[in-house]
């Protein structure tokens, strides 16, 4: 399961959110359901753990993606990503559940 971030979320803001869910199988778009097929694209991702408490997992984590793109002179193309792990809800703290991903254009 993945949320695609069509700007920032967070308190006293708000934006798009689209929650996507990858499938093996042909899917038929209808009220509510979209289908799109994604092309490959370059990434630059950070793998955050779970918080020993309630703290924000990935707002640090999307600031770093934001600032490891500012300082290679790279440009963001398309919405932040989070893809969470299967195993979200029983992780413990430390333990690996979301990947925070931002696609760029390459440089050249």
């Amino acid at each position: 399961m993945s949320a695609l971030h069509h700007g920032l979320v967070g308190e006293g803001s708000s934006a798009p959110v689209e929650v996507c869910a990858p499938t093996g199988a042909a899917v038929d778009p209808s009220d509510g359901i979209g289908v799109r097929v994604e092309p490959a694209r370059h990434e630059v991702f950070v793998p955050p753990a779970r918080p020993e408490r309630g703290d924000p997992v990935t707002l640090p984590a999307h600031d770093a993606l934001a600032s490891r793109l500012e300082v290679r002179g790279l440009r963001p193309r398309g919405p932040a990503r989070e893809a969470y792990c299967p195993d979200w809800a029983t992780a413990g703290p430390g333990e690996h559940v979301v990947d925070a991903a931002r696609p760029f254009l390459p440089a050249g």
